[in-house]
């Protein structure tokens, strides 16, 4: 039909104008992203923007967004056509340190200088600017927002990702994701921990530290109950066609490495949540956990390529159907009434 249209307006006399540039090629407004990583002068690192009502990242092609709030480390995560009862809430639950047997330490002592925190509820994050940039080469959208931690010594923070085009992803040398418009993704990083290492004053008291357990909830979408996960499973349904890809690597001043045995650990709780904890071995100077990504599963995708089409053969349908009629009528013999 395409061709046999196309080949018919070919022919067909037409007495109509130049184009007038619509459907033409589209401006290049997406011109080549930022260097990865790169943000507003004074983004992250505890100098952003102190935190209020948050800040919100939006993909206008595909609808997705996502909208970080200022207190308590959250994020909303949204797809095209969501209401925000229907959309996946990110929370940053609990973060602390703990021994070789995954006992926790530094817990002595005044609360701003504690190894542990059980809960970011009434915590203020600052966060910067939305920002232009790329992650492998992949054009998005990023937003920062972090908290410092121990008597200001750590920082505590979180990249949040939107993507804006189609492209592969390799954030890691083990993981490599293909992703699109409006798909989320967000790395956690954790700087300049100062670990207990058997010192006797507070909050250590003896204790010496191996690991940081930092603890994410992750809510369903539209409250829709969630199944059993275990340690080996690493893509997650969240509810109506939307998923959430974990992974085993974290880079530890620089060097990939993988997560002990048996993490990131999940447990669904309340039917219609999974609580999620990482846990960092010792480092020096910083930690980053990458990636975790959120987006439509296949079968989403699937659905909405499949509109396209069917929408699109419609469309060329009615365009050939009035090309022979154009074509029919200007054929006519004279004198014959239209």
């Amino acid at each position: 039909f395409l061709i046999a249209g196309a080949w018919l307006l070919a022919i067909a006399p037409s007495t109509a104008g130049p184009p007038d540039g619509k459907g033409g090629k589209p401006s290049d407004t997406g011109g080549k992203p930022s260097e990865t990583g790169g943000k507003p002068s004074g983004a992250g690192g505890g100098g952003g923007k102190p935190a209020g009502v948050g800040k919100e990242l939006k993909d206008k092609k595909s609808g997705g967004s996502v909208r970080i709030l200022g207190q308590s480390g959250k994020m909303v995560f949204g797809m095209p056509g969501d209401k925000e009862a229907d959309k996946v809430t990110i929370t940053m639950s609990s973060i602390k340190e703990v021994d070789a047997d995954g006992n926790t330490v530094g817990q002595a002592g005044p609360n701003e200088g504690k190894h542990s925190r059980n809960t970011f509820a009434n915590t203020d994050f600052a966060f910067s600017e939305p920002y232009e940039t790329d992650v492998s080469g992949v054009a998005a959208n990023g937003i920062d927002f972090d908290v410092k931690l121990i008597n200001g010594v750590a920082d505590l923070s979180i990249k949040a990702f939107l993507f804006t085009e189609n492209g592969t992803i390799t954030p890691t040398p083990s993981d490599e994701h293909v992703v699109s418009p409006g798909a989320l993704k967000f790395n956690v990083e954790l700087r300049d921990w100062p670990f207990c290492n058997g010192e006797e004053d507070l909050p250590c008291r003896g204790a010496v530290g191996a690991f940081v357990d930092i603890g994410i909830q992750v809510t369903s979408k539209g409250g829709e109950k969630l199944e059993a996960a275990s340690a080996s499973n690493k893509t997650l349904s969240l509810g109506e066609g939307v998923e959430m890809v974990l992974s085993e690597s974290v880079q530890l001043d620089g060097d990939w490495t993988t997560l002990p045995e048996g993490f990131p650990s999940l447990n669904v709780v309340g039917g219609d949540h999974y609580e999620m904890t990482l846990r960092i071995p010792k480092f020096t100077r910083s930690a980053v956990y990458d990636p975790i990504v959120m987006e439509e599963s296949t079968g989403g995708i699937a659905l909405l390529a499949w509109v396209g089409i069917i929408g699109g053969g419609v469309a060329v349908l009615c365009i050939c159907v009035a090309a022979v009629a154009f074509v029919l009528t200007r054929k006519k013999p004279a004198g014959q009434m239209a």
